[in-house]
């Protein structure tokens, strides 16, 4: 008499447990559609989190509200910028700019990540010794979309590249 309750007892529970998956799968492919849906029509913020150079995660980005916000039509760009050829100094400049001048390119690879490259052009910044200032940036991400993780690496004709690790989210 005790097995059949044991068994039984089991039984309830691996039910549980694959009722537990399911929903965690549903979840997770809700999540996973929005992210591809953002990513494929730009519609996305990109929150950094490290900032490295040649691959590598390197500082820790402490410094607060920075931002890669695109939604089709608007890009708004303010975020941290440190040189790598300075990096013992580490004094920051920034990307600061908003414009509806840029180009928005997607395209799945083979390892299920997204590449993104997004260009910014005849960026004026408002701000004086913001290193936007007259510049165009290509801002090139490879976008897990089933985490959000991100790797962003900026460039332009007058600066070093530098690469971000950060997450990713969809705008509502």
């Amino acid at each position: 008499m005790t097995l059949i309750l044991t068994a039984a007892a089991q039984n309830g529970s691996s039910q549980r447990k694959t009722k537990r998956e399911a929903r965690q799968q549903k979840r997770e492919i809700r999540y996973d559609s929005t992210m591809t849906a953002a990513i494929v029509g730009g519609n996305f913020t990109f929150t950094p989190e490290y900032i490295g150079q040649n691959g590598e995660e390197g500082y820790p980005f402490y410094v607060s509200n920075n931002v890669f916000y695109i939604t089709p039509g608007e890009l708004r760009v303010l975020i941290t910028y440190i040189s790598p050829s300075q990096p013992s100094a580490i004094t920051p400049g920034s990307i600061d700019f908003l414009t509806a001048d840029y180009t928005y390119k997607s395209q799945i690879l083979k390892n299920g990540f997204y590449s993104v490259q997004v260009t910014a052009k005849n960026i004026k910044s408002s701000q004086p010794f913001a290193t936007s200032r007259n510049q165009n940036y290509t801002f090139s991400f490879e976008i897990s979309p089933q985490t959000g993780r991100t790797y962003l690496t900026i460039s332009s004709k007058y600066n070093s590249p530098i690469i971000y690790t950060g997450v990713v989210t969809a705008n509502p």
